[in-house]
C-alpha cells in the first residue's frame, strides 16, 4: 500500500512538472500585460500551476495513542522546507496569488534538552489563502520515544520564499 501511495505521488509531481516545469521555481512569475488594437494595456490574470520552495512551520499537531492511549498534542513543535506545488493566479495590478496548493514537506522536531537529536518527520499537506494556512497528515521517521502513533494530524503556516 505505501508503495502504491509513493507510485501515485511521484506520477501526479512528474506530470505536474513536465506540464508546467520549474521556470519560475527561484523567482517570482513576471506580470502578463495584453495590449488591445487601440493601445490600453492592462494586466491579464492568467492561473497556473507551478512549483515554489516553501518554509513551513507547524503551529499544531495531534498525535494518536497507540493501543487507546492519550492524544498527544504539540504547538509550534516542527519547522522545515516544503515543496508547494501550488494554483497561482495575478490580480489587476500584476502581483501572484496562491489560491490553493498542495504541499510536501520535511520537518526537524523534538526538545533539544531531553532528545539528543531532532527527530525527523514528513507532512503532505493542503494549503489555502496564498499558502498561509495548511493542514495535512504527517509520518514521524523515528519511532516515538513515548508511546505515541508514528503518524499526526497538523495544521501549519508555510511562508512563500519567493514572492509567488
Amino acid at each position: 500500500m505505501k508503495r502504491f501511495a509513493a507510485l501515485v505521488l511521484l506520477v501526479l509531481l512528474a506530470s505536474g512538472a513536465y506540464a508546467q516545469g520549474w521556470s519560475n521555481f527561484f523567482h517570482p512569475r513576471p506580470p502578463i500585460v495584453k495590449s488591445d488594437i487601440f493601445g490600453v494595456t492592462e494586466t491579464a490574470s492568467a492561473a497556473v500551476w507551478q512549483f515554489k520552495p516553501t518554509l513551513s512551520l507547524i503551529a499544531a499537531s495531534f498525535t494518536p495513542g497507540v493501543n487507546g492511549g492519550p492524544w498527544v498534542n504539540g504547538i509550534f513543535n516542527g519547522a522545515g522546507p516544503a515543496l508547494t506545488y501550488e494554483y497561482s493566479t495575478q490580480d489587476v495590478n500584476g502581483v501572484n496569488y496562491a489560491e490553493y496548493s498542495v504541499s510536501l514537506g520535511v520537518y526537524f522536531a523534538g526538545a533539544t534538552n531531553t532528545d539528543p537529536n531532532f527527530q525527523p518527520a514528513v507532512a503532505l499537506m493542503v494549503g489555502a489563502l496564498n499558502n498561509i494556512a495548511n493542514v495535512g497528515v504527517g509520518a514521524k521517521i523515528s519511532s516515538p520515544a513515548d508511546g505515541s502513533s508514528r503518524f499526526f494530524l497538523l495544521a501549519s503556516f508555510n511562508i512563500n520564499l519567493t514572492e509567488n
